[in-house]
């Protein structure tokens, strides 16, 4: 989930790619939890 609608005026490029990073981290650790329901389960 990359920001790219975001307008680079208003943040240097530093922070978007640091908040992008943020984001892949945050991803990837909710990747760990994301679990597919089964019928049984619903």
């Amino acid at each position: 989930m990359a920001l790219t609608n975001l307008n680079n005026n208003h943040l240097p490029a530093a922070d978007v790619t640091a908040a992008n990073d943020l984001l892949t981290a945050l991803e990837n650790a909710l990747a760990s939890v994301n679990t597919t329901l089964t019928a049984e389960d619903r």
